[in-house]
């Protein structure tokens, strides 16, 4: 009875009906493709699994051999010369860097030097500087002035001092004497026949000079007849002209500037007043 009423895979397919045993094949082919689907993960894992456990075994290694006392003293040679390598290359920085350092101050030394010299080059060229010029002479009759042609009995001389500088020269003081002296016939008379310039009592008062301007000190006098007895082949005079003077210029950090001087007075043509002063002795700073 059974088998009459079963139908055949064919007539089943004909009414939309699925036999049991295409059900299953479906169900494996369904299967294999999840299998296939999952089989490139599990390869990947399987791949990263190894990698990890190289990697554990290289480390594992490592750390082996390091352990080892072989491989210590290998480690404590090569650190040693690491750092050998590193102290001279420090060394050699700090060196460097120490005769960059000195270059750079000696450097700075010789600009302030220069710029030092400049600067008192500069000062120099401007400073307050007094010159030497010919002394200013008047022939006197008495206390009064001769006239030209005119008798005369002596001659007020006052030394003349020149500011030839750019500034002003300041804090000027000078003084001078002037006298006739026995000499041999003959002698040569030269810088140790100067007396040594003596201050007034009391010192001149400090005054100024500027630039282009004169400073007469105060005159003395030469007499006639001392400038004729030195043209005596027998008794012959010897006069000489000395003195001092001082003087700062505007530049606080210089010293004061001081002259002493000896000029021999040679009367060249008497009744004219001629003389000629020629030095014997000047001494600066």
């Amino acid at each position: 009875m059974e088998e009459q009423h079963t139908e055949s895979d064919e007539q089943q397919a004909d009414h939309g009906i699925v036999p049991s045993t295409t059900a299953a094949k479906g169900v494996e082919e369904q299967q294999a493709a999840k299998d296939n689907k999952t089989k490139p993960a599990a390869k990947s894992s399987n791949a990263a699994y190894l990698a990890w456990q190289w990697i554990c075994n290289r480390i594992s290694n490592a750390w082996t051999f390091i352990k080892a006392p072989e491989s210590t003293n290998v480690a404590i040679a090569l650190a040693t010369i690491v750092i050998a390598i590193a102290t001279v290359y420090t060394y050699r920085e700090i060196h460097t860097g120490g005769i960059d350092t000195h270059d750079l101050a000696v450097a700075a030394g010789k600009q302030a030097d220069e710029m030092k010299l400049q600067r008192l080059t500069m000062q120099a060229q401007i400073r307050g500087n007094l010159r030497w010029q010919d002394p200013s002479i008047h022939a006197l009759n008495g206390d009064d002035l001769a006239q030209p042609g005119g008798h005369f009995t002596r001659w007020a001389i006052s030394p003349v001092w020149l500011n030839g500088g750019g500034t002003d020269a300041i804090n000027y003081r000078g003084w001078f004497d002037i006298k006739a002296f026995d000499a041999k016939p003959g002698k040569h008379i030269g810088a140790s026949d100067c007396p040594t310039p003596a201050p007034p009592i009391p010192p001149p008062v400090p005054s100024s000079v500027g630039p282009a301007g004169e400073s007469l000190i105060l005159a003395k006098y030469l007499l006639v007849s001392d400038a004729i007895a030195a043209r005596d082949p027998v008794h012959p005079k010897f006069t000489p002209m000395w003195g001092h003077i001082e003087y700062n210029d505007i530049f606080p950090e210089t010293p004061l500037h001081h002259y002493d001087w000896c000029v021999a007075v040679i009367p060249n043509d008497i009744p004219r007043s001629l003389f000629s002063f020629p030095t014997l002795f000047m001494s600066w700073n």
